[in-house]
């Protein structure tokens, strides 16, 4: 019966016999499901991918799109059926091996096709590739086949394995296009071998063009050049493409040239962009033919984002800056009194740049090498095969034994939590140390709300330590616990921080994250602080009365028990201190100066209206939490003034948080104090919140602003009509 169910499976049609066995396999168990998988094992082994793929090319099958996805997918599921016993053949690097096998089978078929002028289709084999280096099989298969393949292209001259390099890539389909091309672009050596593969493909395919001239280039950065090295010379040295050129020098120099950018790209993002400037840049003095008008173009993006460089606070990015200057003159400039030359030192950063002006050579491949390392592959895997079968018969007696179950196993940590808070403060600038970095993070918190007495001495220090913490290592609630940890000591220590940080709001050398962070924190604080504080209730003292005799006794044991049909006297809930009070002006006031100073790293009325915008909001929600305090009036007519000046501004962004700061200023300010001291304001107010509703094109700020003119309503009810009982 075995020996049927093998020829009838094996030796039949190789499509169906994979179909039939991968869909038994998922409902199968025990015998029959060794069964299958030693079927499939065979089935593989005999070159049934190739066929498969074969059969397809030359006679397509309406099923095909299952097939592809039953073999990519096959060593998950026979995976998920073995579990601790893994099959030879479904392991990943065998598994790999048989599909680059099979792969070189279909291609010298389809070679052997077209030289004898029959039609085939390459289409099938590129649709399955596309859906292996989706899976993830990408750099693994061009490992393999990208030596063989140009070792064929050097031997052909029939041109026909140019025709298969390059029907391979562009009959992938595009949502498998990125992985595929993003491997053979980081393996190929050579940027001359790029056209072998992709031809002019990138003119008619929008997303390849988009992937090498602007994700690859623009959006990713990587560490190595020979990506860069590959895409730019193959756009510089295919005529066809050299708009397309052209096209990619003037996005990557706008990107350079580019305030926003040199402000808030890392460094490591506008070397990546430096280096393809410097390819570019080599390729366009190598050759004569480009026009003067690309050159004078180049010369005036350059000038323009120069002046962003040098006026930058990071030494790197001013140097960078002078070297992508000294090149783009020394390609615009043939005179060498004209060129830029400046006086820097050059580290190691800028000597790999100058080495990127020298364009790579053709390397060397010799057939003899190539055979050598898989002849060496081969025996490899021999050795590996032999190895196996004699550690099968020689088992060790320790193998016997029974493994303990750890699946419940917790880590044990070797960092202890800080029990002080100088201590947690010293595990934070510990470096590289992450382990006692991340447990003194978790800790600091609890630490800083236990111990708010002794915070007067350390707490702006602690929270500079907490301001200026970097993310080097992963820890998914990282953001979270430095944000609680700041919260906390802003909460337990208002006056040391508070000043500290509405200081480094405006200072400069600081990203706008770390500004954004300082807005959070002090909305959040200010917030908590506003809030009663949360304790024992106060029972109010009963004082416990001596009778004189014994009738103020029983008199009292009467009034005790005697009803009476009323309302009793209400105990009063004793009143909580306003924490916020003594400290709001600290929160506040800051804030609003120097909000017009423009710096390198900080322009808030200009192209850091993001912050701007949060900075309007935390003014907002801080005037809020000074409800009824003292010092509530003077901050709303600050408010006011301030809010006044930015009523029509052209971000919507900005005159939605305008817009939220005036509720708030309606809400916390009494209607008194509305009517007395912000009279002028109130005058223009009414008619500016009606032209909002009406006029502004942002859904929001009209939302906004109909809110706003309902509370100014209530405000001036509550004024002129106190009785009036208003309703929403």
């Amino acid at each position: 019966m075995n020996e049927t169910v093998d020829i009838f499976f094996l030796n039949g049609w190789p499509t169906e016999s994979l179909v039939i066995l991968g869909h038994s396999l998922a409902s199968s168990s025990g015998y029959k499901q060794q069964k299958i998988i030693s079927l499939l094992e065979n089935l593989l082994t005999r070159s049934a991918i190739s066929d498969i793929v074969w059969e397809q090319c030359c006679s397509p099958v309406a099923f095909w799109d299952e097939v592809v996805i039953l073999l990519v997918s096959l060593p998950d599921r026979v995976a998920a059926k073995l579990q601790d016993e893994p099959s030879s053949v479904f392991e990943r690097d065998a598994y790999i091996q048989l599909i680059a096998e099979s792969f070189q089978k279909i291609l010298t078929k389809l070679h052997d096709q077209l030289s004898k002028s029959e039609n085939t289709s390459i289409t099938p084999l590129s649709e399955l590739f596309g859906k292996y280096c989706l899976h993830g099989y990408a750099d693994a298969l061009w490992e393999q086949l990208l030596p063989w393949l140009l070792s064929r292209l050097s031997q052909s001259e029939s041109g026909i394995w140019l025709r298969l390099c390059e029907g391979l890539i562009s009959k992938i389909p595009t949502r498998c296009m990125e992985s595929c091309v993003v491997a053979l672009v980081a393996q190929i050596p050579w940027f001359g071998h790029m056209s072998k593969f992709l031809g002019s493909t990138v003119l008619i395919n929008r997303n390849l063009q988009f992937l090498l001239t602007n994700k690859l280039l623009l959006i990713r950065h990587h560490h190595k050049p020979l990506i860069l090295q590959n895409i730019i010379g193959y756009l510089a040295t295919t005529t066809s493409l050299k708009s397309i050129f052209c096209k990619t020098m003037h996005s990557l120099l706008d990107v350079w040239a580019n305030a926003s950018a040199v402000k808030h790209s890392s460094y490591e993002q506008q070397f990546y962009i430096s280096q393809a400037i410097f390819i570019c840049s080599a390729f366009i003095k190598t050759n004569p033919d480009w026009g003067t008008e690309l050159k004078e173009d180049l010369l005036r993006v350059m000038l323009s984002g120069m002046q962003y460089h040098l006026e930058s606070s990071v030494e790197k990015v001013r140097i960078l800056g002078m070297a992508v200057a000294e090149v783009i003159t020394q390609v615009t400039e043939e005179s060498k009194d004209r060129q830029l030359q400046f006086q820097y030192e050059k580290d190691q950063d800028i000597e790999m740049l100058m080495s990127l002006l020298a364009i790579p050579e053709d390397p060397v491949f010799i057939h003899s090498q190539l055979e050598e390392i898989r002849v060496e592959a081969e025996v490899k895997e021999e050795v590996k095969e032999g190895i196996t079968a004699c550690a099968d018969e020689e088992l060790d007696s320790d193998d016997d034994l029974e493994p303990f179950d750890m699946t419940n196993d917790t880590k044990i940590n070797a960092v202890k939590r800080p029990l002080y808070l100088r201590e947690c403060m010293e595990g934070l600038i510990s470096g590289d140390a992450h382990d006692r970095v991340e447990i003194c993070l978790r800790s600091a918190e609890s630490l800083i709300r236990k111990h708010p007495k002794m915070l007067q001495e350390i707490a702006a220090e602690f929270m500079k330590i907490l301001l200026h913490l970097e993310k080097n290592f992963y820890m998914p609630d990282f953001v979270k616990c430095r944000h609680g940890a700041m919260v906390a000591l802003l909460v337990n220590a208002p006056s040391e921080c508070a000043p500290y940080l509405s200081g480094r709001l405006y200072a400069t050398n600081y990203h706008l994250r770390h500004r954004m962070d300082i807005l959070e924190v002090l909305a959040q604080a200010a917030q908590e602080l506003a809030e009663p504080e949360k304790g024992k209730k106060v029972q109010p003292v009963v004082m416990a009365l001596e009778a004189e005799n014994w009738r103020a006794v029983v008199d009292e044991r009467v009034e005790r028990k005697t009803r009476r049909f009323g309302k009793g006297r209400q105990i009063e809930t004793p009143e909580a201190k306003n924490r916020f009070a003594p400290v709001a002006a600290l929160f506040f006031f800051p804030l609003l100066s120097n909000y017009d100073t423009k710096e390198v790293t900080l322009d808030l009325l200009g192209a850091d209206h993001i912050v701007f915008s949060r900075l309007l909001h935390t003014l907002g929600i801080i005037m809020y939490s000074a409800v009824n305090t003292p010092i509530c009036p003077r901050m709303a007519v600050a408010l006011a003034d301030f809010l006044w000046l930015f009523t029509y501004h052209p971000q919507g962004g900005v005159r939605q948080a305008v817009l939220f700061a005036v509720c708030m200023l309606l809400l916390a300010t009494p209607p008194h104090v509305l009517f007395t001291d912000l009279q002028d304001h109130l005058m223009n107010l009414k008619p500016w919140l009606e032209d909002s509703v009406e006029k502004d094109s942002d859904a929001d700020c009209r939302k906004l602003a109909l809110q706003a003119l309902y509370l100014l309503q209530n405000s001036v009810k509550k004024e002129f009509n106190p009785n009036e009982d208003l309703r929403c």
